[in-house]
């Protein structure tokens, strides 16, 4: 080869070296990740940036392809561009943000992306690369395993918690409700025979009525022996079983027989005679009384 070919051959491959020198000077292409470790349930975002001195119309792109990672998964993507002035000289700017998530814990890469594009208007193609990265992904937190009684738990609860309230319910019911002592029947003639002694004195008949009655109510209440509306010795034949305090029976019968003949007396009856008949009842039912 002659020493003119070679010369001409160095000189070419010297005007090539410039040439990418001068490339490599005015486009660039960048990556970086937002974050460096991760837990699983977080994701990580993948930043590209080419800049270049030029407008919009001096390279033309080929379109980026989907980054190759391991562990991760891309989410989502987005672009933008942008232009400002620096020194009299346009400076062009394209961004790309990759959003990732982890598929399993450990070392994520991001291996290397390739980005061809054409100088313009001369048409020169070129390629750029950019570095592999890496993010530490923390490993999957572990979910407490369901079993097969946990609804059973919950029924449990539920129970107890409806049994406590019914509890508190019926206590605040019962604390709150006035409970009326046990009347017997011996007080319970004591109270009514107040009620009718007016009568003795103003209306003979209605007293008499009213005593019959009342004789009557403390039989049923006294020995559960349902004599309502009869005549004195069917009362006292009802009363042959039961067990009676020494002279009950007796008086009961004098008391009923009298108030059974005085109700329908025509006369007046001797004066204080309905007094002394309340007091002898009075003091007879307070002796029962007491002795309980």
């Amino acid at each position: 080869m002659s020493v003119k070919r070679i010369d001409i051959i160095l000189i070419f491959l010297l005007v090539l070296g410039i040439a990418g020198t001068a490339v490599s000077d005015e486009l660039s292409l960048s990556a970086s990740l937002d974050k460096t470790a991760i837990g699983f349930e977080e994701k990580v975002t993948l930043v590209l940036e080419i800049r270049w001195t030029g407008t919009i119309a001096d390279y033309r792109f080929g379109m980026l392809p989907i980054p190759e990672t391991e562990r991760l998964a891309v989410q989502g993507s987005s672009s933008a561009i942008s232009s400002d002035e620096r020194e009299g000289q346009d400076i062009t700017t394209r961004t790309f943000r990759y959003e990732f998530k982890p598929t399993k814990g450990g070392t994520g890469r991001i291996y290397p992306i390739t980005l061809e594009y054409i100088t313009m208007p001369d048409s020169v193609p070129g390629q750029l690369m950019t570095q592999e990265l890496t993010v530490l992904i923390a490993p999957p937190m572990k979910k407490v395993e369901e079993t097969g009684l946990a609804w059973y738990y919950y029924v449990i609860i539920a129970v107890i918690v409806i049994g406590v309230v019914i509890a508190v319910i019926v206590f605040v019911i019962k604390r709150g409700a006035s409970v009326e002592p046990e009347v017997k029947p011996e007080q319970a003639v004591l109270v009514k025979l107040a009620g009718i002694r007016e009568d003795g004195q103003a209306d003979r008949k209605a007293f008499y009525t009213r005593l019959y009655r009342l004789l009557l109510d403390y039989i049923t209440q006294k020995y559960g022996v349902a004599v309502s509306g009869m005549m004195p010795q069917d009362v006292m034949a009802a009363l042959d079983e039961k067990e009676m305090p020494p002279g009950e029976k007796d008086k009961l019968s004098g008391w009923l027989t009298l108030a059974d003949r005085e109700k329908f007396a025509p006369g007046g009856g001797e004066p204080g005679d309905t007094i002394r008949l309340i007091t002898e009842i009075e003091n007879h039912m307070q002796t029962l009384d007491r002795r309980g």
